[in-house]
């Protein structure tokens, strides 16, 4: 018990007094990129490439909204998804929305190598694309890597002497033996749970995070809005088919009342003659 609890001293001490690694350098690409729609200069930001800052790590994350024809969305969506998986990105998420009237809406969000991110940007803006606004976003996270790194190395350090210490040559008794392996599953729990949160980290540090919204603009003759033409014409067979099934279903509704109206038809039918006869 006496060699465990040196163990846990020399654990807060090393947390206190373990020096961080030294960091590697962030480094994300600069690279002026013109929209081909005639939209003013865009440029991805970052550290530049060979001007890295030592010891700093950088979570950017760069937004771009597309306003382009509603009926080129959906392709143009998966042609950056082509173009992002032949530059080595990791696509976080993509959607494809029809539900808004006469609109079709797309999102997708990605992160790619900073080295990568003019290619990407060189497509993104390629036609029939029109930028309607970029921003850039630059997140210092420094304090939180060096200190899940110094955190990993004293939960490393405790393991290794855990693991001496019951692999010794001094005997140790079971309540210490135990006791001992106890703390050398906890500390496997926390390396493994400080080594995932320090991988999360690190991508988000050394890759560049892209947001990409689409708007899809419906097609106008002068400042009308020819969407409902066109989707009736897209439409006629669809419609056709509801048509057909709404009169089924009248007819289906009226089946069960069909003797009753045949019956009440018989017994009004003289009184229905008289009263025109009156009338005439």
């Amino acid at each position: 018990m006496l060699a465990m609890l040196a163990l846990a001293g020399c654990d807060n001490e090393m947390s206190n007094s373990v020096p961080a690694p030294p960091p590697p350098p962030v480094i994300a690409a600069r690279a002026p990129m013109a929209d081909k729609a005639g939209t003013e200069e865009i440029v991805v930001t970052g550290a530049r490439r060979g001007e890295a800052e030592q010891g700093r790590y950088l979570a950017i994350t760069q937004s771009y909204s597309l306003s382009l024809p509603a009926s080129a969305v959906e392709a143009v969506q998966n042609r950056h998804l082509e173009t992002c998986a032949k530059l080595g990105c990791l696509v976080l998420d993509s959607s494809l929305d029809h539900s808004y009237a006469n609109r079709i809406t797309a999102r997708t969000s990605l992160r790619i190598p900073p080295q990568q991110v003019a290619a990407l940007v060189a497509d993104l803006t390629a036609a029939p694309v029109r930028v309607t606004a970029h921003s850039t976003a630059t997140e210092d996270m420094t304090t939180t890597v060096l200190d899940t790194d110094k955190r990993l190395e004293s939960k490393i350090a405790l393991r290794d002497r855990l693991t001496a210490l019951m692999h010794g040559p001094t005997h140790m008794a079971v309540t210490d033996l135990v006791a001992a392996e106890r703390e050398l599953a906890n500390a496997q729990g926390e390396i493994e749970s400080l080594t995932a949160q320090r991988d999360y980290l690190r991508r988000q540090t050394e890759m560049v995070r892209v947001d990409i919204d689409y708007s899809g603009e419906a097609a106008v003759a002068g400042n009308t809005d020819l969407t409902p033409i066109s989707n009736a014409f897209k439409g006629f067979g669809r419609t056709m088919v509801h048509a057909a099934a709404t009169l089924i279903a009248t007819i289906a509704g009226l089946l069960p009342w069909l003797p009753l109206i045949l019956l009440a038809g018989w017994v009004l039918r003289h009184p229905l003659r008289r009263l025109l006869r009156r009338q005439d």
